[in-house]
């Protein structure tokens, strides 16, 4: 029986399946393989890390370079004034001329986030910053150097600064009057930073922040050295 077995393989070019090339096996189990991993990876992708995919596919449309959190955390921003010394990014959007992070800090009782966009500008006066009257937390909470002023004429924002004439001029300035009562704002040497904290980190918030930051750095207070040399 077994005689005629082969001899029907061998007619019909047949091989039996005990003769199957070991080099097919493995072949087939790299296929294999390689199939979970690709569908393990677009199963998180669109399940846990649905957040960050939807940041990195908006940073590329945009032409901006997406850093997810063990990047981000390598990356120094530009935030000398900032009182938190173990402040990281546990996401950041960076750009040609401005960041977008959110900010992870534990020195406090309860870790806080913080949601920023720093823009880098061309601004030498005093600084001063407007906090949002009405929010729980604000990144300007933590910046060296600044102290309340009583700005009587605004009830949306406590004004920061290191000179009540400063802060009294920035509050009243057509920069101040473009800021919504949810979102603060520092100005300093060449950097203007918008806290939207209390608001979601996502692109649309992004969207806004960014043309936001357009529109005040357009309608920042000249510097009376400046203004005097036009």
């Amino acid at each position: 029986m077994r005689t005629l077995l082969f001899a029907a393989a061998s007619r019909t070019n047949i091989q039996p399946i005990g003769h199957l090339s070991l080099l097919v096996i493995l072949v087939l189990l790299l296929i294999l393989v390689a199939s979970s991993a690709i569908f393990s990876k677009l199963s998180r992708r669109n399940t846990t890390q649905r957040r960050q995919t939807a940041i990195d596919d908006w940073a590329d449309s945009k032409y901006l370079t997406f850093h997810p959190a063990a990047d981000a955390a390598l990356i120094s921003l530009n935030l000398p004034l900032l009182n938190l010394p173990d402040a990281a990014a546990e996401l950041l959007i960076t750009g040609s001329d401005f960041s977008i992070a959110q900010l992870r800090s534990d020195s406090t009782r309860v870790p806080q986030h913080f949601h920023i966009l720093l823009r880098s500008i061309e601004h030498s006066a005093r600084p001063c910053a407007l906090r949002p009257t009405l929010a729980a937390i604000s990144i300007i909470d933590h910046l060296r150097d600044l102290r309340p002023v009583n700005i009587a004429s605004s009830s949306r924002f406590t004004a920061f600064s290191n000179q009540n004439a400063a802060a009294v001029a920035f509050a009243k300035s057509p920069a101040a009057a473009r800021l919504p009562a949810d979102v603060g704002l520092f100005v300093g040497e060449n950097v203007l930073i918008l806290d939207f904290t209390s608001r979601r980190f996502d692109e649309i918030e992004f969207n806004r922040m960014i043309d936001l930051s357009e529109q005040i750095a357009k309608r920042l207070p000249v510097p009376k050295k400046a203004a005097s040399k036009v």
